[in-house]
């Protein structure tokens, strides 16, 4: 059993992956940013874990991804927000959640 720390958790990918990983015995633990998401991450099966990647520093996200196995990224603002969004998740949120993931000690990073 891994625990699989998702970056993104809430995105349409993630909520395809958590039911998935749940049943092959794993945990899924989602980082979402709208406290309305978390009944139904956890109506999939997921850990949910508050926090926007925009405003946690390298550090904070780290603490969060503590004793998670592998980290997948799968955020990405779906063209919402304009450019200045798309970079703030797709480039400096992905950079960032590398940077994490070193920090907790996690060599496996799927993004």
């Amino acid at each position: 059993m891994k625990r699989i720390f998702i970056v993104g958790g809430n995105g349409k990918i993630a909520r395809h992956l958590a039911p998935r990983l749940v049943q092959q015995g794993d945990v899924p633990v989602s980082l979402y940013r709208q406290l309305a998401q978390e009944a139904d991450l956890k109506a999939l099966g997921a850990t949910p874990i508050f926090g926007d990647l925009q405003t946690l520093s390298p550090e904070s996200l780290a603490e969060l991804m503590h004793d998670c196995d592998v980290v997948v990224f799968s955020a990405g603002a779906g063209g919402k927000g304009g450019v200045e969004t798309t970079t703030a998740i797709d480039g400096v949120g992905l950079e960032k959640s590398v940077e994490a993931a070193k920090l907790a000690g996690i060599s496996r990073f799927i993004g």
